[in-house]
């Protein structure tokens, strides 16, 4: 149904055409966790079917390259609505270091709306967030210069409540027609939760070895012929 829509008002209508993809290409698990321990909404139960039946990720990914081209080869613009979709902080940034479009995700970060946040610069954030803010200033002056992609795998960040909160960020310089940059997209997403589960992993695995160790050596000095049981 959405292929034969998109096709109809690029074909016929000859519109420039925005499809908006489903929460439910997150799939179940994430949905419901949105839905009982974000929202609150715990009477709401989505049967399998309606992810059976809905638009799947690979599907998704072919359908929006062949409506790509259909709306090329007639001069028109296809595209797809993504931010408030994805799990994760996403923002369109200018080369002066504005935001010129943000999620909800990436608001809330920043204990702001997404209207308030739109024109700011890093360093206008709250409070909390001018030191990050300068970092942000810096980095984003290397995309814009160097026209490379910068990724940091842990990146520390501190949150309104105070906490602090590992992320992945990753930052993509865009070019304009005449192969200028002059904007560029970054995406963010907490990792805190996996990075102290490894961690803790790491810290249970060296506890385990440091006692076998010192087993051993006890094992080892024990006099000839004495026998455990």
């Amino acid at each position: 149904e959405i292929e034969q829509i998109a096709h109809y008002l690029l074909e016929e209508r000859g519109l420039h055409t925005i499809v908006k993809v489903n929460p439910t290409l997150l799939g179940k698990d994430k949905v419901m966790q949105i839905l009982h321990s974000e929202l609150g909404f715990n009477e709401i139960d989505i049967p399998d079917s309606v992810f059976d039946h809905d638009l799947q990720y690979e599907r998704a990914v072919r359908l929006i390259e062949e409506l790509k081209k259909t709306a090329a080869a007639r001069g028109l613009f296809f595209g797809v609505k993504l931010l408030n979709t994805l799990p994760m902080a996403i923002a369109v940034k200018d080369a002066a270091g504005r935001y010129l479009q943000v999620n909800r995700e990436m608001a809330e970060f920043y204990g702001l709306t997404r209207e308030r946040m739109v024109g700011m610069r890093a360093r206008e954030l709250p409070s909390h967030a001018r030191e990050h803010g300068r970092r942000i200033l810096e980095e984003d002056r290397k995309v814009i210069e160097n026209r490379e992609l910068v990724v940091h795998e842990e990146y520390e960040v501190v949150r309104p409540s105070g906490e602090t909160e590992i992320r992945y960020v990753a930052k993509l310089p865009l070019c304009n027609e005449d192969g200028e940059v002059d904007r560029m997209v970054v995406v963010s997403q907490d990792i805190t939760d996996r990075i102290r589960a490894e961690q803790e992993l790491a810290e249970s695995r060296e506890a385990g070895e440091r006692v076998f160790n010192r087993l051993k050596d006890a094992i080892e000095s024990l006099p000839v012929g004495l026998s455990l049981y």
